[in-house]
């Protein structure tokens, strides 16, 4: 089971392409995905897969199930929290900052040729298949997206940089989540806990993952003391351990 973050294209903009979230979360759980969450109105679908999700058909069963057009940015958490960690050091105003997430990465030829001066103090910068975009005045009334996505031939979807922290923040909860409740119930020394016992060993440590201290692609284990008592939980990958409450 992995997480996936679906950015869908232009929904509930404007009284357009109206899409309730209680909808759509039931759409995704009826293509059999697991551990569906939404972020806002934008269209942000955290979930999990056991099969690697395409954007097409997520794209269709929208249209089926909604009569919206909608493209589809797949991201995973790690590539989440890849755009979290290296915004360019010319935009380290990031309350004015927003992220692009193209469908597909755009040409490189494409790319060079755009025109950098022409919108300033606005700025950008592509990264692979994420565009960083500053802009000074905010969305509002700006040109800059429109230019690029002409451009570039590639749809894209944009979203402040307060929303992608936090999809960064559900994806990787909801990644440690699946990974921990697909491995299992307690058993011999050593064995990984389930969620469930593990929230009533040591709930610290679960609340630690929940807040991005701990690796969220650690499985935890339990060791245990004379007796069978449980002693602490351990992470196998970071280590760190934790006193049971």
């Amino acid at each position: 089971m992995s997480t996936y973050v679906a950015l869908l294209r232009g929904v509930n903009v404007g009284g357009n392409n109206k899409v309730a979230m209680a909808d759509l979360r039931s759409l995704f759980q009826s293509l059999g995905f697991t551990s569906v969450r939404t972020l806002i109105q934008s269209g942000n679908v955290v979930f999990g897969s056991m099969a690697t999700p395409t954007a097409v058909r997520l794209e269709r069963a929208i249209e089926d199930h909604f009569g919206v057009t909608s493209r589809v940015a797949l991201r995973t958490p790690p590539d989440l929290e890849a755009v979290v960690g290296n915004v360019p050091s010319s935009m380290s105003d990031v309350s004015r900052l927003y992220v692009a997430f193209f469908t597909s990465r755009p040409a490189p030829q494409d790319v060079v040729r755009l025109d950098r001066e022409r919108f300033l103090p606005e700025r950008f910068s592509v990264a692979g298949r994420e565009m960083y975009i500053h802009l000074p005045d905010g969305s509002a009334r700006t040109k800059l997206p429109d230019y690029l996505s002409r451009r570039l031939e590639v749809p894209m979807t944009m979203r402040n940089w307060k929303t992608v922290n936090r999809l960064a923040e559900l994806s990787s909860a909801a990644r440690c989540v699946v990974s921990l409740s697909r491995v299992g119930a307690e058993g011999p020394l050593g064995s990984v806990l389930s969620v469930d016992r593990l929230t009533s060993v040591a709930p610290t440590l679960v609340a630690r993952v929940e807040a991005r201290q701990l690796d969220p692609a650690c499985q935890i284990r339990r060791d245990v003391a004379g007796g069978g008592r449980e002693r602490h939980a351990r992470c196998d990958t970071c280590g760190d351990l934790v006193e049971p409450e």
